[in-house]
């Protein structure tokens, strides 16, 4: 099921007009913030993580729960796509990732929130800085995201492997890459 999703003609209409014809899905995952307990993401970018080279990407976010202000919906800083992928540093120990931006990068900047109904989407590129607030609500959020890239670019499968404060281990050397539309280039 979920990878039939990703293969859904209208979301691969959009991220063509963004990426081209010649598209990769290299990962996917669920995220949920439980009701009274879902944890921050700090504002990162996400460029800062993947082996993506030049990044030509799109993350792909879909809502299964209603994303509010409440229960920690995406917040964004718009425009922020065009900066330069910046040098995370180490957070604290209350939120989902080890590292975020430091606040130079954040500090008066306007923050947008990204407000779904279940079923509906947001897309975004690996440059744009995003985070999340904590879930103290009463309503879990909850959505799958697919991420894209183009073929013109390389995976790099020789970054170290690592393992993340969730628990799952990083494993780029053996992650599977599907072909979803043209030509897979040089990544296998």
């Amino acid at each position: 099921y979920f990878l039939n999703l990703a293969y859904t003609h209208k979301i691969i209409d959009m991220v063509s007009l963004i990426l081209g014809q010649n598209l990769l899905l290299w990962g996917s995952q669920i995220f949920c913030k439980p009701a009274h307990h879902g944890m921050e993401v700090p504002m990162h970018q996400d460029a800062h993580y993947w082996p993506i080279k030049p990044m030509s990407t799109c993350s792909v976010w879909i809502a299964a729960d209603k994303a509010m202000k409440i229960n920690g919906c995406l917040t964004v800083i718009s425009g922020s796509h065009k900066d330069n992928t910046y040098e995370h540093i180490i957070k604290n120990n209350k939120t989902a990732l080890n590292a975020g931006l430091p606040d130079k990068y954040i500090k008066n900047r306007n923050k947008d929130h990204i407000i779904l109904e279940s079923g509906q989407m947001s897309l975004h590129h690996s440059n744009l800085i995003h985070g999340s607030e904590k879930n103290n609500s009463p309503y879990r959020r909850a959505g799958i995201v697919y991420r894209y890239m183009s073929s013109k670019s390389d995976f790099d499968r020789n970054i170290k492997n690592h393992d993340q404060k969730d628990g799952h281990s990083v494993n780029y050397s053996k992650r599977p890459i599907w072909l979803i539309k043209g030509n897979k280039g040089n990544n296998t």
